[in-house]
Parts: structure tokens; sequence; C-alpha cells
């Protein structure tokens, strides 16, 4: 016959409450890690898409205003031409002066080669030049007409205008 095992209580004094505890506490950590993370992915795709495609910004504002309020068609259309046309003249104040931009930023990369030296300044530019890539900023005339041509193919059509009052 085998020995039975003891089932008796632990000592007085040892400690059973430290493992659950600290058990608790790394899932406690790792769950928070884990939404940290995820919210941060989440933001940073968000604002980097933002920053990558700005033409839908009026587009998804227009859709935010017309969730938040109760709103009839004739008010969505008209808050849809007033986003529509600031739009527009924000692009044309982008493009007026994208070509300074653009100079002072070459400028920029250039004088930082020189700080760092031959041997630190062709990796700078290399690395610079991923950052654009990752970060391509607005799309260029040609794309841009392109882009709106489909938003403009996905927006619903404008309501019809209210019958003419009867005489």
């Amino acid at each position: 016959m085998s020995p039975a095992k003891s089932t008796l209580p632990p000592a007085p004094g040892k400690r059973l409450w430290l493992k659950p505890t600290l058990t608790g506490v790394v899932i406690l950590l790792c769950g928070i890690l884990i939404g940290s993370g995820l919210t941060s992915l989440v933001l940073w795709e968000r604002m980097s898409r933002d920053m990558r495609h700005p033409r839908f910004t009026p587009e998804r504002i227009s859709e935010m205003i017309i969730d938040r309020y109760d709103l009839d068609d004739e008010q969505r259309v008209r808050i849809r031409a007033i986003l529509d046309s600031n739009r527009e003249q924000f692009l044309l104040i982008r493009d007026r002066f994208k070509p300074a931009v653009d100079s002072l930023i070459v400028d920029a990369r250039e004088k930082v080669a020189e700080v760092l030296g031959p041997e630190n300044a062709d990796r700078w530019r290399r690395d610079f030049e991923e950052f654009r890539r990752q970060f391509p900023g607005p799309p260029r005339d040609k794309e841009r007409r392109h882009d709106e041509d489909r938003r403009r193919d996905r927006r619903p059509p404008p309501p019809p205008p209210p019958p003419a009052p009867e005489d």
C-alpha cells in the first residue's frame, strides 16, 4: 500500500497570497501594455492616413457633423458645400506655397548633412528619404483630380429640388 499524501494546512507565516497577487499584477500590466500599444497603433494609423490623404478630411468632418446633429437634407448639402469650398481654397493655397516649402526642406536636409559630416551624410539622406516615403504628403495635382473624381462618384446625388409652388 502506498503512503498517503498529507493534506495538512501550510505552516504559519507562509505567504500564500504572494503568488496569486504577483500573477494578477503581471496580467494587469500585460493588459495595460497591449491596450496602450493597440490604441497607439490605431491613433498613429489614423493620423498618418490623414497626413497622406488630407483631401478626405472635409468629407470625414461633414460625416461627423451629420452624424452628431439632426440635419435635414438641405443642411447636409450646404455643410458639404461649405467644407468642399474651404478644401478647394486650402488646396490652392497649399499648391502656391508647396515649392517654397519643398526648397526649405531640401535646404534643411543639406545643412544637416553638412553638420553630420561625410561619414554620416549619406546615411542621413537615406533616412530622410525613407521618412519622406513613409509620409509622402498630399498628392500632386493630377492625382488629386483623379481622387476627386472617385470621391464625386461615391457621393450620393443631391436631393431633388422642391416642387414649384402652384399659383
